[in-house]
């Protein structure tokens, strides 16, 4: 029997935004979403407590930036961000698999590419809405918390609002980046974590490297787009961060790189629940 290999892809385009949808509604109703709150939530209710108590603390705008751009690259992408991808795309798959439920989907008659690119564009949208704006709220919290002047000064005056909108877009371009690559492990990888623990390593340790093993992590090309560069330590190497018009289309074209494999994985996907 002869069978199409054209694309459809009004069709396809169908099939991601209806699984998208189902994936959504599921990911809502398991509160699947609460660790990813928690982890941008309770540093801004601390904060919150802070501000009601009045304790306010009057420091030069370029030293409150630096204090964000710390807690930025350090809190925010290297632990928030990266453990909350790895929870949310590694079990796209694998937690269909270890449900026993993967069957479903395969038998419906939908193709895999539509299955993958609908989770991921679910797992987007769910990190999005939670750490895009938790990243903005952080910003505007942490200048109060210096005083009206600080505020007024940074955001009116300053280049506030142009930082918080490229804090944002950096957190999402690590949406979009760690979770191509968590939702590849959890395709190729009988336990994520295992590969995901490696990925943590390399990126932590990646400002130890020389320049040349920098680049090879995503860590590197976001941390380069942040507004205020962070003081390292004696130990780090230094190097020249890569341009802006390298380093957003470098991690859009990795992220496009890592789905087109996990598509290919995708087409070839059987289930077996008796080995997992």
């Amino acid at each position: 029997m002869n069978v199409s290999t054209t694309i459809d892809w009004g069709l396809l385009g169908r099939q991601v935004l209806r699984v998208a949808r189902f994936e959504w509604l599921k990911m809502v109703s398991s509160r699947r979403w609460l660790g990813g709150v928690i982890a941008i939530g309770a540093p801004l209710v601390l904060m919150g407590i802070a501000l009601i108590r009045g304790a306010a603390d009057v420091s030069p705008v370029s030293e409150v930036s630096t204090v964000y751009a710390v807690m930025f690259q350090t809190y925010i992408l290297r632990l928030a961000i990266f453990f909350a991808a790895a929870d949310t795309f590694s079990r796209l798959y694998r937690g269909e698999i270890m449900e026993k439920t993967l069957h479903y989907y395969l038998l419906s008659p939908v193709r895999r590419e539509a299955i993958l690119l609908g989770k991921y564009l679910a797992g987007i949208l769910q990190m999005t809405v939670i750490f895009v704006p938790g990243v903005i709220v952080w910003h505007v919290m942490l200048f109060m918390l210096s005083g009206r002047r600080a505020v007024e000064s940074h955001f009116l005056a300053g280049d506030g609002v142009s930082h918080a909108i490229t804090y944002a877009g950096i957190a999402f371009l690590a949406c979009v980046g760690y979770g191509a690559v968590f939702m590849l492990f959890g395709l190729v990888a009988r336990n994520p974590f295992l590969p995901a623990a490696l990925l943590l390593g390399w990126e932590s340790v990646n400002i130890f490297l020389p320049a040349a093993f920098q680049k090879i992590s995503i860590i590197h090309y976001l941390q380069s787009i942040c507004p205020v560069p962070i003081p390292f330590g004696p130990l780090a190497v230094i190097t020249e961060p890569t341009s802006p018009w390298v380093s957003v289309p470098g991690v859009l074209l990795v992220t496009f790189a890592v789905l087109v494999l996990a598509t290919f994985r995708m087409r070839r996907a059987e289930v077996s629940y008796t080995n997992d």
